[in-house]
């Protein structure tokens, strides 16, 4: 499939059957069958008239989601950077496809030791401050679905929610030894112009570093952060 989709190109954006075949080396049966489930996902599409073939408007939305990472990162790198010489921590910016978190970019600090989560790497949404946050405007229908699924007690979802609901009067989210031993995480979210988390930016260490008076702190300094990201990526808070 890959190889008819690599067919179709801005000198050549429509391609009739046979112009496939020609291109890709398969034969008219196989190139036929391959372009109708193609056609039912959404990443071709055939003119009525014409018969040709093209690119579908799923590729758009994947564009988009990649274009909308691109300046994700763009307008958060810089942020981050600072966000880091002023805390002397790992800053780990984190974005969701719905089953996890995956780590999009990440600003080590200064210290030997040092959280050391892996760029490209997905996490999972019920464990870590990074998690929280996208959870944060879930129902309490699906946050209850997704925590049975990992087997909470119906103590350790009420704990859960009492997480949430702190979170959400904060502004910021925190764990303590979640994913990692001896390992905390404060997170916040990011908004785009719609208004919807774009991604949950955090400040990670070692507990051995992270007091109650430098929590309040990195709170503090995390917002302010996500605020003036999410002003880059066009949120307006106001409204």
């Amino acid at each position: 499939m890959v190889e008819i989709m690599e067919t179709f190109s801005l000198a050549e954006p429509e391609l009739s059957l046979s112009e496939i075949c020609q291109k890709t080396q398969l034969n008219k049966t196989t190139t036929y069958r391959l372009l109708q489930t193609l056609k039912t996902k959404g990443y071709i599409s055939q003119d009525e008239n014409t018969q040709k073939y093209s690119l579908g408007f799923k590729f758009f939305n994947l564009g988009s989601i990649v274009m909308n990472q691109m300046d994700l990162r763009k307008a958060a790198i810089g942020p981050m950077r600072d966000l880091s010489r002023r805390c002397d921590e790992t800053i780990i910016l984190f974005i969701s496809d719905g089953r996890g978190r995956t780590c999009l970019e990440r600003i080590d600090s200064n210290h030997v030791i040092r959280n050391f989560m892996v760029v490209g790497h997905q996490y999972p949404l019920h464990k870590g401050a990074p998690g929280k946050v996208f959870l944060m405007n879930k129902s309490p229908g699906y946050v209850k679905g997704l925590l049975e699924s990992k087997e909470y007690s119906d103590q350790e979802i009420e704990r859960f929610n009492k997480e949430l609901e702190q979170g959400l009067e904060l502004g910021y989210f925190t764990s303590i030894e979640e994913n990692f031993t001896e390992a905390y995480s404060i997170a916040a979210p990011i908004f785009d112009h719609t208004g919807n988390i774009s991604a949950a930016l955090a400040v990670c260490g070692p507990t051995a570093r992270l007091t109650e008076e430098k929590e309040d702190w990195f709170g503090t300094e995390l917002l302010q952060t996500v605020a003036k990201i999410s002003a880059m990526l066009g949120y307006n808070a106001v409204s």
